[in-house]
This record gives structure tokens, C-alpha cells and sequence, in this order.
């Protein structure tokens, strides 16, 4: 199947806790049945306690849970960029590296590969024509 131009492109928001819900292994699933199927990706967009999985240093139960893992190999396999929420993120203490420098903190705790991102990003992706907003949610 291949897609067309007026094919609707998709952004994945995740809401769900990377620890307590299925959200992430959903969204991860969905991600990986659409890209088979040739769908647009546009992003996944994290938001609320589903920020957490870009913060360094948080292990997973299991190997094979490694849920921010598996998140980095889809975004590089398939170029699906990976935004986190920025604001949501400091309320739960996920800080980049720019924000801790503007805090005066030694560093952030924020994972290589996932961009921060506002609601005003999330927004205007969804406001394109044709853009489809798929929600996992915990």
C-alpha cells in the first residue's frame, strides 16, 4: 500500500505514565502497524506524566520494557520525531540541559533524542489539513 498526498497524517499523543499504563506500549505498537502500512507519521507529542520517559537514569522493571529505547529505535528507524512537552516536563522534574543552565543547575536529566516541545507545537501540527490526532492515554 502506498500512501497519498491526501492521506491523513498522524500525531500520536501519549498522556499515559510510562511505569503504571499500557499507553507507551500501545502507542508504540500503533506506531510501528502504521508505519507498515506506509501512513505520515507527523510525531509523537508526549504530555502529562508520559514526560517521564525522557528522563535519564529512570530504569526500566525489565529488559524488555525498556519503553524510552524502543521510543529512540522507531524515531530513528522510521524519522518520527519524538516531542516532549517542556513545561509538563519541569513540573515533574525532567530538565534539559538549556533549562538548567538558565536555573543555575550542574544539568538536566532530559534523554538524547527527545526534542522539547510546547502545547503551541502540538497545536499547530494539528491544525494542518488532513492531520489525524491518535491519543494513548492511561
Amino acid at each position: 500500500m502506498s500512501r497519498t498526498d491526501d492521506a491523513p497524517r498522524l500525531t500520536v499523543l501519549v498522556t499515559g505514565d510510562p511505569w503504571t499504563s499500557r499507553a507507551h506500549a500501545s502507542a508504540q505498537r500503533f506506531v510501528e502497524a502504521a508505519a507498515t502500512l506506509n501512513a505520515a507519521i507527523e510525531q509523537v507529542f508526549f504530555y502529562q506524566n508520559a514526560v517521564l520517559i525522557a528522563a535519564v537514569g529512570i530504569r526500566a522493571r525489565t529488559p524488555s520494557e525498556n519503553l524510552a529505547a524502543r521510543w529512540l529505535e522507531l524515531s530513528d528507524r522510521l524519522h518520527v520525531p519524538l516531542r516532549v512537552c517542556q513545561s509538563a516536563a519541569m513540573r515533574r522534574g525532567v530538565i534539559s540541559d538549556s533549562e538548567a543552565d538558565v536555573r543555575h543547575l550542574p544539568r538536566g536529566n532530559w534523554q538524547r533524542g527527545f526534542e522539547e516541545a510546547s502545547l503551541a507545537d502540538l497545536s499547530e501540527a494539528c491544525a494542518r489539513p488532513n492531520t489525524k490526532l491518535i491519543q494513548f492515554r492511561g
